[in-house]
């Protein structure tokens, strides 16, 4: 028995990632992702319409004309049933998240509210490709690119498209995110991969592995599997250990988290504001590091359970997701049994491995929190109760958050 397909649902994004935030020109006389043109498939007329207003996005801003054009765009879903391939909707994605990302910057700042004709197709296409709704958000907002797909991942190789702040701090921030980020989508893959070697060997009466069945060659595949889990772990784990060194503390707590932050709550408002559907608001964004989706995922696959302690939060952070992400989590709790690899000897040791790392990612994590926004907010007299993470959620939950995997 294998899993059921992924297509469709989050597995998917890691394409998407890879095509958004690497495969793009740029604009550097606007800061602005220009063009949309890596996938030579045919739109319908109304989409290459909408590529058309992309590529002349930058004499619309500068006669601040973007607005009534936005306004003319109509898309119902009679039209998006057109996007019958990965392809097509990944392009009608990148559009959207051009077009979105340059409305937020040069038109509402403060992130109230996305106009309906850009959100209803923007997030419909990131559902077909899997991406949920927040990460829809998140994907082109924090724009970095690799300067060299050939070359290895790491920070040399990764330049920020666009800045908020203009400051270094921020530079290595949004770097260090999208690296830890980029390694953790692949994870998902890989368990699912190591899911169905294990469904290989289950007995579908008694819900049993059978270890003793395993093939060598399987046991040797799980192992370098989980070795590799672990090293990419850990990789992200360096990414956010960088930032000690090289982001200023006030500089975060003063000025970034700002620009992340208020597009969940402003406040006490309740989220932003989707659409015109009051159905539609947010109340966790992300990307703290700690409730980020991909770890959430690998958790549940790691079999890594909240305490009782812990299962409103649990709940109201999985209430912020959007379909097809809340689905998959359902999928995965439902459907996952790599977890079981820690009983058997031969793979146990290799699984310790991913839990032990882990454990450092989640204290790489606390000790960040405490040190950009817990021990800043102490020395502004500020109530650390009532601090926040840049997904709103309450400070002491995402220091505890590494808790339940000792």
């Amino acid at each position: 028995m294998n899993l059921p397909s992924s297509n469709g649902l989050i597995y998917s994004s890691r394409e998407v990632y890879d095509t958004v935030l690497t495969n793009h020109k740029i604009d550097l006389t606007t800061g602005f992702m220009s063009y949309f043109d890596n996938l030579e498939v045919a739109l319908p007329p109304k989409f290459e319409q909408c590529h058309d207003l992309v590529c002349h996005i930058t004499e619309l801003l500068k006669n601040k004309t973007l607005i009534p054009e936005i306004h003319k765009l109509s898309f119902g879903e009679d039209d998006l049933r057109y996007l019958d391939s990965d392809a097509k909707a990944t392009k009608v994605f990148a559009i959207f998240a051009y077009l979105t990302n340059a409305y937020i910057h040069t038109i509402d700042p403060e992130y109230r509210r996305i106009p309906p004709q850009l959100w209803m197709p923007y997030s419909y296409t990131g559902n077909l490709l899997g991406i949920r709704e927040i990460y829809c958000l998140w994907a082109p907002i924090h724009g970095v690119a690799m300067v060299d797909r050939e070359a290895p991942c790491s920070y040399d190789n990764t330049q920020l498209l666009y800045s908020f702040t203009g400051t270094p701090s921020e530079a290595y921030f949004f770097k260090a995110n999208y690296l830890s980020t980029r390694s953790l989508i692949i994870l998902i893959d890989m368990c699912y991969d190591l899911n169905n070697i294990c469904y290989k060997y289950l007995n579908e009466e008694s819900k049993e592995i059978s270890f003793r069945d395993f093939t060598r060659a399987d046991v040797h595949l799980i192992n370098e599997y989980l070795n590799r889990l672990a090293d990419i772990i850990e990789f992200s784990t360096g990414q956010m250990q960088l930032l000690f060194s090289k982001m200023d503390p006030f500089v975060f707590f003063d000025d970034m988290r700002f620009y992340f932050r208020g597009y969940s709550a402003y406040a006490n408002e309740g989220g932003v504001q989707l659409g015109d559907n009051d159905d539609s608001k947010l109340k966790y964004v992300g990307p703290s590091s700690g409730q980020d989706p991909s770890v959430f995922l690998l958790k549940k696959m790691l079999g890594i359970e909240y305490p009782e302690s812990m299962k409103q939060y649990e709940h109201e952070l999985r209430s912020g997701f959007r379909k097809p992400h809340k689905d998959f989590v359902e999928l995965v709790g439902n459907t996952s049994i790599m977890h079981r690899l820690k009983e058997f000897d031969e793979t146990g040791e290799s699984f310790e491995k991913c839990l032990a790392n882990l454990r450092k990612y989640y204290q790489v994590h606390k000790a960040l929190v405490i040190e950009f926004m817990e021990k800043p907010g102490i020395m502004k007299g500020q109530d650390i109760s009532k601090m926040r993470g840049v997904g709103e959620t309450p400070i002491e939950i995402i220091k505890n958050i590494k808790n339940f995997i000792e």
